[in-house]
């Protein structure tokens, strides 16, 4: 039995202009999908309700959720060097790729 989809739609930005993508039978991601990418998304609603406004998902702290995948990432980092055969710290297990930019003098 195939899911039959409540009407839904998005506003997206393309160039400084708005798309309204609709999708009233088919899939809206794969709609939205072909049509366009999440940093275009601005407003999403679906069967009447808003999904995204400006940008953000009411009730979502984006902020929160960024601080604790860092706090989560670091974590994991640090974990290396408990498991290194040699100890060695995180500088050492993951040295820059390219040397730090410096503004030159004079």
């Amino acid at each position: 039995m195939r899911t039959r989809w409540r009407a839904a739609h998005v506003l997206a930005h393309r160039d400084g202009t708005h798309a309204l993508l609709r999708d009233g039978e088919d899939d809206p991601v794969r709609t939205f999908l072909l049509n366009g990418t999440a940093r275009q998304a601005s407003h999403s609603v679906v069967a009447g309700r808003p999904v995204m406004t400006d940008g953000r998902i009411p009730g979502v702290d984006l902020a929160n959720l960024r601080r604790r995948a860092q706090e989560l990432f670091d974590r994991m980092r640090a974990a290396y060097s408990e498991r290194d055969l040699l100890r060695r710290d995180t500088a050492e297990l993951f040295p820059p790729t390219f040397p730090p930019f410096r503004e030159p003098s004079g």
